[in-house]
C-alpha cells in the first residue's frame, strides 16, 4: 500500500507534466508530443516507480538529479518559475522515497520512487 494525500501527488503530477509541456514541446512543427506514464514494483528496494517519459527536446546539457530539485532552477531559456523540479524533490523526500531524471532512448524520464508499506 502507498500512504500518499491525493493533493500532494496530484501537483506533483502537474509540476512534471508542466514541465514537459513547457520545456520539451515547444518545437511547433512536431504534433506528435507525447508523455507516458508507466507504473512498476521495484521488490529488492520496496518501491513503487512512476516513470514519467516523454518525447519532446532533450534535458538541456548538464541538467540532472541535483539541479532538478535546486528551487529556482530551470531547464534552458523556455517559461518557468523553477519551482516544480523542487516540488518533486520536497514530494518524494516527505514520503520517504526518492527520484532521478535522465535520457534514456531519446525521452526524457522523471523516475519517482515512493514505499511500498
Amino acid at each position: 500500500m502507498l500512504y500518499i494525500a491525493p493533493n500532494d501527488i496530484q501537483r506533483a503530477v502537474n509540476n512534471i507534466i508542466d514541465n514537459a509541456r513547457k520545456h520539451g514541446f515547444t518545437d511547433s512543427e512536431t504534433n506528435d508530443n507525447k508523455i507516458e506514464v508507466r507504473l512498476s514494483i521495484d521488490s529488492e528496494q520496496n518501491m513503487f516507480v512512476i516513470d514519467f517519459r516523454n518525447n519532446g527536446k532533450p534535458l538541456p546539457e548538464g541538467m540532472n538529479k541535483m539541479r532538478y530539485g535546486i528551487k529556482g532552477e530551470k531547464a534552458g531559456k523556455t517559461a518557468g518559475s523553477g519551482i516544480g523540479g523542487s516540488y518533486v524533490k520536497k514530494f518524494v523526500e516527505h514520503y520517504g522515497g526518492d527520484y532521478d531524471i535522465f535520457m534514456e532512448d531519446g525521452w526524457t524520464v522523471v523516475r519517482i520512487y515512493l514505499p511500498i508499506k
